[in-house]
């Protein structure tokens, strides 16, 4: 399913890092979750579709998960807080 955020809205998708085609990397889950921006609204005016990201949030009002989707969430481009950039 394609999803259209409106205003200043970003939808994130949320990567477990430690897992390889299903099989758990214990050394590489405890770096956490990659979030990775799918989707963003008309007035999102400093992220990227692609772009990993780190988010700040309450769960449930600031970072709201997407019905029927385990790893998609909306929030507002202002909880977005770091764009992660891979050294070349």
């Amino acid at each position: 399913m394609n999803y259209r955020p409106r205003n200043d809205i970003v939808v994130i998708k949320v990567v477990d890092k430690g897992k390889v085609r299903g099989i758990a990397m214990p050394d590489v889950a405890q770096e956490g979750k990659e979030r990775i921006i799918l989707a963003v609204g008309p007035k999102v005016e400093d992220l990227k579709v692609g772009d990993k990201v780190l988010v700040i949030g309450t769960p449930g009002q600031d970072l709201v998960r997407i019905p029927g989707e385990l790893n998609l969430f909306l929030t507002k481009e202002v909880n977005v807080l770091v764009v992660v950039v891979e050294d070349e």
